[in-house]
């Protein structure tokens, strides 16, 4: 689920920054791309207080902060981008 969720971060970076022509309004894609994404980030960060989360290893601890940070790394990507507020 993870590395599923890296690579949708990742490609989705690609997809946008990966061009240099600025749009006035982001493709409704992107749109519910980072909407979707931005909630996922939520929901792990819901579960960093969780009685299952502390009970994690140091290595998944790792792998999750990692994921939670690329994933808001591309959401305020996308923001910057097109000039968004309301994402995160």
């Amino acid at each position: 689920m993870l590395r599923l969720l890296h690579r949708s971060a990742l490609l989705l970076s690609l997809m946008i920054f990966g061009t240099h022509a600025l749009a006035a309004k982001p493709p409704p894609e992107i749109m519910a791309s980072a909407d979707n994404l931005a909630m996922v980030g939520a929901s792990i960060n819901n579960c960093f207080e969780s009685s299952e989360y502390k009970k994690l290893s140091n290595a998944q601890t790792r792998r999750i902060h990692s994921t939670s940070s690329q994933i808001e790394d591309v959401v305020t990507k996308i923001q910057n981008h097109y000039s968004i507020t309301n994402l995160l």
